[in-house]
């Protein structure tokens, strides 16, 4: 039976409705004054004596289990309701939460699992994308937020967003008006805020920190010229996610609780549970790890630095130093914005390459992109120049660098395409020469590319990949899936085209030493590698993606000698470029050279 709708409920409907058209298309609403002024005022003062202290500034995470002054809020009506109208049905508690004062996170970021574009948080197959962050503002003296409307629904890359130079909108009061951006026509938007406003953001938009909020330009400019970046003297914020339950709920839950231990989220008391249940709050996964079940679920999941380090033992967290280097000349092509991001020393962490003890550097690259994979962190030794991106960083066990050409399946000629823009052959007469009825190995041959430079001589190729490795074959190449396989002391030559910079460090390191033992006496190595030249690329070339380890000629003599080869010698091939100055990579001995683009390197057993 079908009962009639009073004109007050279909009211309250429609505006449920649009408010839930207006968050899908922008990707954040604003509700101004949601908590009573007084109400937080006075909790503002308690807060602010009970956690502050003598410290400058506060952050604490999992407030269900470490700040209790403010756990009621999880299930305020009027926090649930706001979140409810939003996202279009009823919230789930996703656990993940923080309390602050006075702290800052002023880089254009996501928050969201994935944080790479496309990524597992855009598709939409199990239900949709509704997991959001509700940010109430209890002292706001000098504070607000940044976002970029549309941010989660069309591909805008970060450094655009980091290098915006056009119009900014600014929201000082009311309510926020329906931008709607899309790719073509989108520009950041400061809210400024208030005490006891809320501001809710699907977690896949583009935000910021916005300290300085009620400051002109000019004063935030003396501001970081006196290194005061703490700026928001009086800020209090709290910060609460909800989304639908659904697959993407249970996976960002599962993301914070039990990937991001980095965080030390512990599971929620009973008593929260049974406020959670009774108030229809309750995630139906709540406790449960989704990525045990679920292995495919953690693809592309974003990993902090810390945690990354600490998943692969790098060094142990309590040995990482975060600093901000002080600013000099020389890094103004990086327009300040390396110098707000910490760098990291290791205490107690060798270099995989050259094996120096010196503290290793690290710094996003390039300007904290979050767009390829996740976190763009890379390490970087000061005495040789190689520089390596940790593999749980990207989230990643092995980069499979090769993905199947158009029609290569059907048509083995389509191959040619591949074939290196700077031949061994060219690069390398003397050692290429005379390879007639002799052996040569591609210890990753994908397609067979670069062995097409040596037709007269027997070609194998080590491909694990069946399918690619049947295109190969088509072109008279044999083939191997794994290098165990090929005959001790058989080898004349042996090749790898952008094979070792698609291995982390160590993986690298060990295929070098497993290869030395096939070559035959006489035998050599040739490999070609993008030259990183201590990460100073010409500001005109895009960065060689996606590599794990970054060689400078230094770097790659000392892998090569580390991994057992007598003699390494290193040419450059490609467009020559002068490096840039930039204090982050330089080493302390000695100069490299070889200015190419890319590393080619010739190493005798």
């Amino acid at each position: 039976m079908n009962h009639p709708i009073s004109s007050d409920a279909a009211a309250a409907a429609s505006l449920a409705f649009d408010q839930h058209a207006h968050f899908k298309s922008n990707g954040f609403s604003l509700r101004r004054g949601l908590l009573d002024a007084d109400e937080v005022k006075a909790l503002s003062a308690r807060l602010r004596e009970a956690y502050l202290g003598e410290q400058l500034k506060f952050l604490r995470n999992d407030i269900a289990n470490n700040v209790p002054e403010v756990t009621h809020y999880i299930w305020d009506p009027r926090v649930v309701e706001f979140v409810a109208d939003s996202i279009g049905g009823r919230p789930k508690f996703l656990q993940a939460s923080d309390f602050q004062i006075n702290h800052n996170v002023f880089g254009w970021h996501r928050d969201s699992p994935s944080r790479k574009f496309g990524g597992v948080d855009w598709q939409e197959f199990d239900g949709p994308y509704a997991c959001v962050k509700c940010i109430l503002y209890f002292d706001t003296t000098d504070f607000g937020l940044g976002v970029v409307p549309g941010s989660h629904l069309h591909p805008i890359a970060v450094e655009d967003v980091h290098h915006y130079k056009g119009e900014t909108v600014t929201l000082d009061q009311g309510e926020a008006p329906d931008f709607g951006y899309g790719l073509d026509d989108w520009r950041p938007v400061n809210v400024v805020v208030q005490p006891g406003d809320a501001l809710l953001f699907d977690q896949r938009l583009y935000h910021r920190g916005w300290p300085t909020a009620r400051r002109s330009a000019e004063e935030r400019r003396l501001l970081s010229r006196a290194g005061q970046y703490k700026y928001s003297g009086g800020k209090i914020t709290l910060a609460l996610c909800y989304g639908l339950d659904n697959f993407h709920s249970h996976r960002y839950y599962s993301a914070f609780r039990f990937h991001r231990v980095d965080l030390k989220f512990q599971d929620l008391p009973p008593p929260i549970i049974d406020k959670l249940e009774a108030n229809d709050l309750l995630l139906s996964s709540m406790g449960r790890n989704l990525f045990e079940d679920d292995e495919a679920a953690s693809q592309d999941l974003y990993s902090s630095l810390k945690m990354a380090l600490a998943v692969e033992k790098l060094p142990e967290a309590e040995d990482v130093l975060f600093e901000t280097p002080p600013a000099t000349r020389s890094d103004s092509r990086l327009k300040g914005e390396a110098l707000t991001r910490p760098f990291v020393k290791f205490q107690r962490q060798a270099c995989p390459a050259c094996g120096s003890v010196e503290p290793l550097l690290a710094s996003n690259y390039p300007s904290g992109n979050q767009e390829f994979f996740a976190n763009l962190t890379v390490l970087g030794c000061a005495q040789c120049g190689f520089a390596f991106v940790p593999n749980r960083v990207l989230g990643l066990s092995r980069f499979h660098r090769r993905a199947a050409p158009e029609g290569a399946l059907k048509d083995p000629a389509a191959v040619a395409r591949f074939r290196p823009d700077h031949p061994f052959t060219a690069t390398w007469p003397e050692a290429t020469a005379g390879l007639e009825n002799r052996t040569v190995l591609d210890i990753a041959c994908g397609y067979g590319a670069a062995l097409a430079e040596f037709a007269g001589a027997r070609r194998i190729g080590v491909e694990f990949d069946p399918e690619i490795a049947a295109v190969a074959r088509g072109s008279g190449i044999e083939t191997v899936s794994r290098l165990s396989l090929v005959e001790p002391s058989s080898v004349d030559l042996m090749i790898a085209d952008r094979w070792l910079e698609s291995l982390p460090p160590k993986e690298a390191l060990e295929e070098l030493k497993e290869a030395r033992p096939k070559l035959k006496p006489d035998g050599a190595l040739l490999l070609k590698v993008s030259n990183a030249s201590l990460l100073r690329l010409n500001a005109k070339r895009a960065r060689h993606a996606p590599n794990l380890s970054f060689f400078s000629a230094r770097a790659l003599k000392a892998m090569l000698n580390k991994a057992g080869y007598g003699t390494v010698e290193v040419r450059a091939a490609g467009a020559k470029f002068k490096p840039h100055r930039t204090p982050i990579y330089t080493p302390s001995k000695g100069r490299d050279d070889v200015r190419g683009e890319w590393l080619m390197a010739l190493a005798r057993v």
